[in-house]
């Protein structure tokens, strides 16, 4: 009995190198440092760019070249009513291993697709609504990433698929449509992570869930576009790091089967 003893000790130290070792396998190491992403879906009836946005700003993080195997992508939709605005959670894809030289081109490729277009699935069983809570979506997920671990060195990014027309805080909206003295909300924390938001020019004014236009906003023009991007780096903490383009990419299916990106520029 006593000669099994050090059979068991050297058994069970060698379990535990090798659970360690499974272990780190999952983590950064300290010269790799974990490049996070989030994208905020506006569900407002609104917004025109819909769930082929959402597919096309997945593609760009995954085609970054600045995703890694340690990475995460957080999907957010806006809220509702029924969730007292807050953002609802439509996926969470961790610890994802993206395109690398042993995969194979192709290999990586079909990955990246099937993963593109679950999440336009899921987006698109996300629904509609006439609420454009915005500015709480970004907030959160910039909480998200931030709870990531986000820094500057990082390379973190929101993308945000929406056009900006905030319903939601009272002093967002008037100062969109151009009171001066409107009150804005507390600027929301985005040192360090880039803000990328498309899909301002998408947009068709609110409906009557048949499809009419019944709109209570101005009409837009050029002096509203320079009002919007202006009005929006005012909520930030860092707005140098916030992007504006009219128009999202967009995934097309491909032979009725993968995605394909189709680039806004």
């Amino acid at each position: 009995m006593k000669a099994l003893v050090p059979v068991l000790v050297v058994g069970g130290g060698v379990l535990a190198v090798l659970g360690y070792g499974a272990y780190r396998s999952t983590q950064p190491s300290a010269k790799e440092t974990a490049s996070h992403a989030a994208i905020v879906r506006d569900r407002s009836d609104s917004t025109t760019s819909g769930c082929p946005a959402i597919g096309g700003l997945a593609g760009e993080c995954l085609r970054s070249g600045q995703t890694g195997r340690f990475s995460t992508i957080i999907a957010l939709a806006t809220g509702d009513r029924r969730s007292n605005d807050e953002p609802v959670e439509f996926a969470r894809l961790s610890q994802v291993r993206w395109s690398s030289v042993r995969d194979g081109r192709s290999s990586a490729d079909r990955r990246d697709a099937a993963l593109i277009a679950e999440l336009v699935s899921r987006c698109e069983r996300s629904g509609t609504t006439d609420r454009s809570p915005i500015y709480l979506a970004i907030r959160r997920a910039l909480e998200e990433l931030h709870a990531l671990g986000c820094r500057e060195e990082n390379r973190c990014i929101l993308h945000v698929q929406s056009d900006l027309s905030e319903n939601a805080e009272p002093g967002l909206r008037k100062a969109l449509l151009g009171d001066k003295d409107a009150f804005l909300p507390a600027p929301i924390e985005n040192r360090g992570i880039r803000v990328h938001v498309c899909g301002t020019a998408e947009t068709s004014g609110p409906t009557d869930g048949k499809g009419k236009v019944v709109s209570e906003r101005r009409t837009r023009g050029a002096r509203r576009a320079d009002i919007t991007p202006d009005v929006w780096r005012k909520v930030f903490t860092a707005p140098e790091l916030v992007t504006f383009e009219p128009h999202c990419p967009k995934v097309a299916p491909v032979g009725g089967q993968e995605p394909k990106v189709l680039m806004a520029r």
